[in-house]
C-alpha cells in the first residue's frame, strides 16, 4: 500500500525533461535536464515527486531507466510517467 500524501506540507515537483530552456510557465516546478542532478535532489529529499513524459526517457536502455527509476522510488520520490499513465 502506498504512503498518504501529507497535504499539510507543500509538495515539491520536479520535471525531467530534454530541453535547453523551460517555458516560464513552469517557474514554481523545478526543471532538470541532467541526470546526475536529479539523483543527487532524489537523495537528498530535495523533491517529493518527479514528472516524466516517458519511462523511455529516462535512459538509453531499459536496464538504465530501470536502474533510475528504482534510485528514486528507493529514496522515496514517487514518478509520474505521462504517456504510459502510471505514477510509480
Amino acid at each position: 500500500m502506498k504512503e498518504q500524501l501529507d497535504l499539510k506540507k507543500p509538495l515539491r515537483v520536479a520535471v525531467y525533461a530534454r530541453v535547453g530552456n523551460a517555458p516560464a510557465e513552469c517557474e514554481p516546478i523545478r526543471v532538470y535536464s541532467d541526470k546526475h542532478h536529479l539523483l543527487i535532489a532524489g537523495r537528498t529529499g530535495q523533491i517529493d515527486h518527479l514528472l516524466v513524459e516517458s519511462f523511455t526517457r529516462l535512459g538509453r536502455n531499459t536496464v538504465e531507466a530501470l536502474g533510475l527509476l528504482r534510485e528514486l522510488t528507493g529514496a522515496g520520490v514517487r514518478v509520474s510517467l505521462l504517456k504510459e499513465g502510471r505514477v510509480v
